[in-house]
């Protein structure tokens, strides 16, 4: 997905079939292999594949369905699109009890969390940089990790 975005951008009226196929190419997947699952993508038919894809990201829960990426689940209240650090640290906090939020959830923590430089992607390594870097730089970021893989 990385690579498509990259060589073949629909911003720049760039993403064609001819395109496509070259970057699978150069991944060395198989053509014909990928052509065949896919399907003739102008046929005016349901494509088994994608039906039972979309089939299983049908939310049978109380939170919905997630349809738009990026899509975080914090506290079982979806936040999708471009997700603001600020903002998803707020949410996760939001499901801490009066006195048990770590101290990163209060004030000066806040304050010390936009001070820090170590949210710099979005990419899932990314958010694994910013846990590390929680645990190592604020002494009770042991209970904030913990807590937040508990919510995941």
């Amino acid at each position: 997905v990385h690579d498509f975005a990259i060589r073949c951008p629909m911003k720049e009226k760039k993403y064609t079939h001819e395109c496509a196929s070259h970057v699978i190419k150069s991944l060395g997947l198989d053509l014909d292999k990928i052509n065949k699952c896919v399907g003739d993508p102008e046929a005016d038919e349901e494509n088994p594949i994608l039906k039972a894809e979309q089939d299983a990201q049908i939310g049978h829960g109380k939170r919905g369905d997630v349809t738009i990426l990026p899509t975080l689940v914090v506290n079982n209240r979806q936040y999708r699109g471009k997700l603001d650090k600020g903002a998803v640290l707020k949410a996760i906090c939001s499901g801490f009890e009066e006195t048990t939020e770590p101290a990163i959830c209060l004030s000066e923590g806040m304050f010390m969390f936009k001070q820090m430089s170590v949210w710099r992607t979005t990419e899932v390594a990314g958010s694994t940089r910013l846990i590390t870097s929680l645990h190592a730089r604020i002494p009770s970021a042991g209970v904030f990790v913990s807590a937040l893989l508990s919510k995941v």
